[in-house]
């Protein structure tokens, strides 16, 4: 057995040994980041689906406020500033070389994976951390945040949203727009290897 595979099987054990209930998902935590203050404290992640080889997981929080890219452009995800920060900055700050080894892919949820995985509108709706907070996003009366996905938007200038409310964002957010939360996805690798069937 690989290093790599022992340790996936050694964090499969640890993520679903420190698991708790959340809805209809379980909660696992995986990973330190900002959440109150500049203190890297454990980030809580829902599990959305789960196989022999990999779990796919969604921050249960808005974990940070960035734009979808900092120059209002036609972009896509793939090349946009929040993907070089979601796999440069945050990808390093929040994970360990251990934790980054079991991670397949960092990226948002497209419109058709959010629909699948949160079908109910009260399993999209989530609050900003204290630090996404602080960093620009917006609240609506009951703290809940709006939040990025992967697809594109209405316009070619503008990015595809859940609004606080968790519904599909209606409103003309475009990409440079800097009070939207940052949800994160990513797969982690269980103990052989292969990423979660979508």
């Amino acid at each position: 057995m690989t290093r790599r595979k022992l340790f996936a099987l050694t964090l499969l054990f640890v993520i679903l040994s420190a698991s708790s209930s959340f809805g209809a998902f379980r909660e696992v935590q995986f990973g330190r980041y900002y959440q109150a203050s500049r203190e890297l404290t454990p980030v809580q992640w829902l599990v959305l689906d789960e196989d022999d080889d990999s779990l796919l997981l969604l921050t249960k929080d808005c974990v940070d406020c960035l734009p979808y890219n900092e120059r209002r452009i036609v972009v896509t995800l793939e090349n946009s500033t929040l993907r070089k920060w979601l796999n440069n900055e945050f990808l390093n700050t929040a994970f360990n070389s251990q934790e980054q080894a079991a991670i397949i892919s960092l990226s948002l949820l497209t419109l058709d994976e959010a629909m699948k995985y949160l079908p109910e509108v009260s399993q999209r709706q989530c609050s900003p951390t204290v630090y996404a907070k602080t960093r620009g996003a917006y609240t609506n009366g009951r703290g809940l945040c709006a939040w990025w996905l992967s697809s594109p938007g209405n316009d070619p200038l503008q990015a595809a949203y859940f609004s606080s409310a968790g519904d599909l964002g209606n409103r003309p957010h475009y990409v440079d727009y800097d009070v939207i939360g940052d949800r994160d996805e990513f797969t982690a690798v269980n103990s052989a290897g292969s990423s979660v069937q979508r």
